[in-house]
């Protein structure tokens, strides 16, 4: 097996562990003002 390939099933391999451990959490979506919070904290950040 190629080593791009290797990778790849074992990337698999490893997604599906941790699906089937229940070890992952879902991306939360933010609304409202924590939306914000973020791109203050772009702004405020010095260059």
């Amino acid at each position: 097996m190629t080593t791009y390939r290797r990778k790849r099933y074992e990337d698999a391999r490893f997604i599906a562990q941790l699906i089937k451990d229940r070890r992952y959490t879902e991306p939360t979506i933010t609304q409202g003002v924590y939306e914000e919070i973020p791109v203050a904290k772009k702004i405020g950040a010095p260059p």
